[in-house]
């Protein structure tokens, strides 16, 4: 390792002191998003670009009882590299991951890379009825649940004697 790396991991070390756990990983999580997303999505090693190392968009959803809510880390791509296809049981998340990396002497290096994430909610959907926008490098998808899907189920309780 070298010493720029050495320093910068002691940094980040010594600067963890204060915080909890969870913050701690929430704020590693969102460095490694920043620096994968950016420049192009070029993944940085020691200062230098990384060999092909997968970077793949962080996806986050949660189910409620009217529908679901994806979001997607979407900062470094732009409008043709990201598409949607919704589906009645979830979605396909393609994405078009575009790399470029500095030879010595100049010489750029490009190449394109699709990724795929399939989210599966569980639950049935109304695909025909999906949002979807991006707000602050953010791709924030609304997925309408199928009424016909939601079944209240009567629950029986013991009665304690």
């Amino acid at each position: 390792m070298v010493q720029d790396s050495k320093r910068f991991m002691r940094g980040l070390v010594e600067s963890s002191a204060d915080i909890s756990a969870h913050e701690m990983v929430d704020r590693l999580q969102n460095a490694l998003s920043d620096i994968h997303a950016g420049h192009g999505n070029t993944l940085w090693h020691d200062g230098q670009p990384a060999s092909d190392v997968g970077y793949t968009p962080r996806v986050r959803w949660h189910l409620t009882d009217v529908g679901a809510h994806v979001y997607v880390d979407v900062r470094g791509l732009g409008p043709d590299d990201v598409r949607i296809e919704a589906r009645k049981d979830g979605m396909n998340l393609k994405f078009d991951i575009h790399r470029e990396r500095v030879q010595p002497g100049g010489r750029v290096i490009s190449s394109l890379r699709a990724v795929e994430r399939f989210v599966s909610f569980g639950v049935d959907m109304l695909p025909e009825q999906v949002t979807a926008d991006v707000r602050s490098g953010v791709l924030h998808i609304y997925c309408p649940r199928s009424p016909d899907d939601l079944h209240c189920i009567p629950i029986k309780w013991e009665q304690a004697d």
